[in-house]
């Protein structure tokens, strides 16, 4: 299988592992905070558990929040590190082609559009 294609896969499987993993949570969230919520109900007014009801929605925000914002950081260095990674490789591509002693041509196919050349091939 082409690297591409198994990167691409790779990112669907993170993407459907980190939903799954969302919804699993949410539902346990959802589950046992209204049980919990209905045992306690029987001891309080009315608008107490209306108060705790809404604080529990607000503290499941709160929570899903800050783990997407853990998420979103996460991919961020990972991004910047595969860019840090890149502008290397391009670097020593550029310092290879520019000093290499064999005349060499970047063209495009098949038009044959120049883009870039070594100063040996300048020569020619």
């Amino acid at each position: 299988m082409p690297r591409k294609i198994q990167a691409k896969l790779l990112g669907f499987e993170l993407k459907i592992s980190l939903v799954l993993i969302y919804m699993v949570l949410a539902f346990v969230w959802v589950t046992f905070s209204d049980y919990g919520l209905s045992l306690l109900a029987r001891f309080l007014p009315n608008d107490a558990v209306l108060f705790l009801s809404i604080s529990k929605g607000y503290i499941f925000i709160i929570l899903t929040g800050y783990l997407l914002f853990l998420l979103f950081s996460q991919q961020e260095r990972a991004i910047e590190k595969k860019n840090q990674i890149i502008g290397a490789a391009t670097e020593e591509y550029q310092v290879i082609f520019k000093q290499n002693l064999v005349p060499m041509m970047l063209v495009t196919w098949p038009d044959g559009k120049l883009l870039d050349l070594n100063e040996n091939a300048k020569t020619l």
